[in-house]
């Protein structure tokens, strides 16, 4: 039997995006009302969750990687069709 990365948390997808939206997680922080430290742990945690490193970091920028990419280009739609069908 394989095992599969388990299925990400709706909020923990919008932060994700958020931190690439804004192109860090200062800036992600902010706009969410949380800490920097606290952003960067749950992208840690998502990444460890998804088994993938999404985001190419360094003390000045963040980049995607092949696999943040393909999640950016999955998450959106999926939290636009939930926040239809719940909204």
């Amino acid at each position: 039997m394989t095992t599969s990365p388990a299925t990400p948390h709706p909020d923990d997808l919008r932060l994700f995006l958020t931190v690439v939206r804004r192109g860090g997680f200062s800036a992600a922080a902010a706009e969410l009302g949380l800490s920097t430290a606290g952003v960067s742990k749950r992208v840690r945690l998502l990444e460890a969750q998804l088994g993938a490193t999404l985001l190419h970091r360094t003390t000045r920028r963040i980049g995607l990687t092949p696999q943040g990419e393909q999640l950016c280009l999955r998450a959106q739609p999926l939290l636009d069709a939930m926040d239809d069908l719940v909204g």
